[in-house]
């Protein structure tokens, strides 16, 4: 069977954006001493942010101070990415060109809002030479 298209999905597919948030969170949790702040972000991946704050009051309260959390691993992860760029998960380079070799059509979907190209910036934007459509943006009301 001939593949007609390939979608990816951006955030912990073709990014390592899940792995980077986590290290912020992590930062956040020892500069905080936020106990099993490791357990509370693997409950929230693939969440929004209401179902994501929804969890961390479940672990920590309705006193926990979550806007002031997620600002604060928000810049972080924003200063990160202005500098390095984004992780490109292993193979993803690889992949992206193989499927190109075969005129495989690629896109990419993403609930992130402004996902996609019009995304966080990111020294790693060859990987978007490759796709021929994306989907993304916070039109998403309901995730995970």
């Amino acid at each position: 069977m001939k593949e007609k298209a390939v979608i990816f999905d951006m955030d912990g597919v073709i990014f390592d954006s899940e792995r980077l948030v986590l290290d912020c969170w992590e930062q956040i949790g020892t500069k905080y001493r936020i106990p099993d702040i490791r357990e509370t972000f693997i409950e929230c991946i693939g969440t929004n942010k209401t179902k994501t704050q929804e969890i961390v009051y479940a672990h920590y309260g309705k006193e926990f101070a979550y806007d002031e959390f997620a600002g604060e691993s928000s810049v972080l992860f924003h200063e990160y990415v202005e500098k390095n760029g984004l992780p490109v998960k292993k193979g993803v380079r690889e992949l992206l060109q193989y499927l190109s070799v075969l005129s495989v059509p690629v896109g990419v979907a993403s609930s992130t809002p402004g996902g996609g190209r019009g995304g966080p910036p990111t020294k790693n934007k060859e990987v978007f030479f490759f796709l021929n459509n994306e989907w993304g943006g916070g039109g998403c009301k309901k995730k995970k």
